[in-house]
């Protein structure tokens, strides 16, 4: 059962992450929603965890760009989750870490003692997991969403 769940667990949250949004718009538009992110006229979202202002990175879903984000009030931070070898969720987005890391090979047969100490190449930063976003949204009392996307 723990296998097969590690197996489809990008599809559980890709189709919770879309029915989530799809709700929230839904209730939107039909003007009936009671949740204060979708009592405004217009919602922040961040893609991959993104935050283009005053000391962001253009590296995808980093925890610096993350806190930016929650201290901005950014109503829903998208971010993509990958599961590590011994089932840790963290954030990433590419299929492989050939290409943005000083690693290579998949996040899904590494350990997560591997992966927090892989480092970005173009921006130095280490690749968070999700527990260190739970974290940092308690830390500020924040009520964003945050999307979870693979």
């Amino acid at each position: 059962m723990a296998s097969w769940f590690r197996r489809n667990l990008y599809y559980i949250v890709g189709g919770i992450s879309v029915g989530v949004i799809g709700y929230l718009a839904y209730r939107f538009l039909k003007g009936g929603a009671r949740s204060p992110i979708t009592s405004k006229s217009k919602l922040i979202v961040a893609h991959c965890g993104a935050w283009d202002g005053a000391n962001g990175s253009k590296c995808c879903n980093l925890i610096s760009n993350i806190e930016q984000n929650i201290r901005a009030n950014t109503d829903i931070i998208e971010m993509d989750v990958q599961i590590t070898s011994d089932g840790v969720a963290v954030l990433f987005h590419d299929d492989t870490l050939d290409k943005e890391t000083n690693s290579s090979g998949r996040i899904q047969n590494k350990t997560w003692a591997e992966v927090k100490n892989i480092r970005y190449k173009s921006c130095n930063q280490t690749i968070p997991s999700l527990k260190q976003v739970v974290d940092l949204i308690k830390h500020y009392n924040s009520s964003c969403y945050l999307q979870l996307d693979k």
